[in-house]
Formats: C-alpha cells, structure tokens, sequence
C-alpha cells in the first residue's frame, strides 16, 4: 500500500510537471515568436536606416567629386602664378644685387669726393636749389 501511495503521489508530480511544462512551451513558444517578429521590425528599419544612409552618403561623394573637378583649373592656375612668381623673385633679387652694387660704389666714390673737396652732400643740396 505504501507503494501504491507513492506511485499515486509519483503519477500526481509527474502531472503536475508536464503542467507545468506545458505551459512553459506555450510560453516559450509566445516569446519565441515575439522575437522573431521584433527581430524581423529591426531588420526591416535597419535596412531602411541603411538605404537612407547609402543614399545620403552617395549624394555627398558626388558633391565632393564635382567640387573636387571644378578646383583642379583653379590649381592649374595657382601653379602658374607660383611659377612665374618664382620667375620674378628671381629677376628682382637679380636687379637687388645690382642696386647693391651700384649703392656701395656710389658710396665710395662721394666718400672719395668728400675727402678731395668739396662734400657731396653739399653739392646735393646745390643742385636741389
């Protein structure tokens, strides 16, 4: 008797359990397919976050290839400018050495009148009446 006892209480756990289990399936089963759905929302506006985001980035590629296309005469015309800049750097520091030159004999020849003479500066102011 004693072990139909525990075969009676053993039958009513195992019921109990597959209750038990019965309803967590259907529970799992709701959570499953709540999932499922939330997950296919979620690509479904990720790939419209996506498309939207192509098409911004597309759109300002162009944009930078055509500022890009419009700068490169401007470029063109930079480097002529430098170059001949360079040209005339060049030419200047050329008429700088010469004026140099001639400012330094210049000096030496009133330096030369001064001591013979009569000064230059007074001469200067001669002619400038």
């Amino acid at each position: 008797m004693n072990q139909d006892k525990d075969a009676i209480v053993a039958i009513k756990g195992l019921h109990g359990a597959a209750t038990i289990l019965s309803k967590h399936k259907a529970g799992a089963s709701l959570t499953q397919e709540a999932m499922e759905e939330n997950f296919e929302t979620n690509m479904a506006q990720g790939a419209e976050g996506f498309a939207t985001m192509r098409k911004a980035r597309t759109e300002e590629l162009a944009a930078a290839n055509k500022q890009l296309g419009s700068e490169e005469p401007g470029l063109v015309e930079t480097d002529e400018t430098n170059a001949s800049s360079k040209k005339d750097l060049k030419v200047t520091m050329a008429e700088l050495e010469v004026d140099h030159a001639f400012l330094a004999d210049l000096k030496s020849r009133c330096s030369k009148l001064d001591a013979g003479g009569q000064p230059c500066s007074r001469r200067a102011k001669m002619r400038c009446r």
